[in-house]
Formats: structure tokens, sequence, C-alpha cells
């Protein structure tokens, strides 16, 4: 079943951005920057956290992420 833009309008979307950059300027990307693009909630439930009595992560949901590291040339791409 197919959705119209009509169906979707006034839904909001559960996606979050994060820019890491070098310096004080945000809107300076360029090849070192680091971008991810997904899902999570910034919280240690969804990133996991330490279990320092069973020396393992612990992660209580799973989610899709996607991100873009450093990489010589990637400037324009990002």
């Amino acid at each position: 079943m197919e959705s119209s833009s009509e169906e979707l309008r006034g839904n909001l979307f559960h996606t979050k951005i994060m820019t890491i950059v070098k310096g004080e300027d945000p809107s300076n990307i360029n090849d070192d920057t680091s971008i991810y693009l997904g899902s999570h909630n910034f919280s240690p439930s969804a990133w996991g956290h330490i279990d320092h009595e069973q020396e393992a992560v612990s992660i209580n949901n799973w989610e899709f992420g996607v991100v873009f590291g450093p990489q010589k040339d990637s400037k324009a791409m990002k």
C-alpha cells in the first residue's frame, strides 16, 4: 500500500542528525567532519553502556544509523 504526501502530512520523523566538526565554526564541513544520520535517541538505552560487573556492553534496543566518518576528499559529499 502506497502512502500519498497528504497522508504523511503532520507526521514527525524519528530521524536524528549529529555533526562533529573541528574548531568552533559548526558550518565548517570538511574532510575531517563526521556526520551521523539515524533513528537512535541520544541516551544510554539506545547507544549502550558498559556493564563493569559483567565486562560487557548492555544495549536495551536496536535502531539503525549511518556514520559518514573522516575521509580524504569527502567534503563535497558531506
